[in-house]
């Protein structure tokens, strides 16, 4: 398996963690769960390095797969960690909004990967 493939695995990985520990739960309702909190947060800060490294070691990815807006999966971690405060509104917003698309795309990705294609 080739880094990128390991990246898109590992990124699959923490976004399908994050909405499991979200599961059916409200922004006001997941703060009050300090595990299932703390572990979204951390899926966001995982998400946010293998960006970097996918956008700064394997920019081909952009090219390669222009259904997927890398760029603003990118800027998960800058709309929710805003300072000393986490914006959990827009954490649950990500979640439940814009990860499920993305991670549709990645399991075709994913796929493609295992069939050779």
């Amino acid at each position: 398996m080739t880094e990128q493939e390991e990246l898109i695995f590992g990124l699959h990985r923490y976004m399908s963690n994050a909405r499991s520990y979200l599961g059916n739960n409200s922004a006001s309702e997941i703060i009050k769960d300090h595990k299932s909190f703390d572990a979204i947060c951390f899926c966001f800060i995982m998400i946010d390095e293998i960006i970097k490294t996918l956008l700064s070691k394997h920019q081909e990815i952009i090219t390669l797969y222009p259904d997927i807006d890398f760029k603003k999966v990118a800027t998960y971690k800058d709309r929710v960690f805003i300072g000393d405060n986490i914006n959990y509104i827009e954490m649950v917003e990500i979640i439940n909004n814009e990860i499920p698309l993305i991670e549709s795309k990645l399991i075709s990705m994913i796929g493609a990967f295992k069939y050779g294609k």
